[in-house]
């Protein structure tokens, strides 16, 4: 069994292939597929992908965060989106923490 602790499955260069990728994946033993957000943005799409593709991968869980590289330009209403976003993902199962956030 084979975990992927980061992976941007949100990355445009993935999304016209996502389900090939999911499916490789799968095939070649990978079990669990954590999904780190880096921006207020990602938060949908990291989420929309976890709940897509949970029977595929069985841990295939994301996190909410905002990456250092991306503060600069962060808001506050991305920081209350991150705050919104994760008290609604709280008892959400695929959803196991916070981050990216460059610790």
């Amino acid at each position: 069994m084979w975990l992927d602790t980061h992976c941007h499955l949100d990355a445009p260069e993935f999304l016209s292939d996502i389900e090939s990728i999911v499916e490789r994946a799968k095939h070649a033993g990978v079990a669990g597929i954590l999904l780190p957000a880096v921006r207020a943005q990602d938060f949908e799409a990291v989420q929309e992908i976890t709940h897509r593709f949970k029977y595929e991968i069985p841990y295939l869980v994301y996190t909410l965060g905002i990456h250092p590289l991306y503060t600069d330009r962060a808001s506050e209403s991305d920081l209350k989106t991150l705050e919104t976003a994760v008290v609604s993902a709280k008892n959400d199962p695929h959803f196991v923490g916070i981050g990216e956030i460059g610790l």
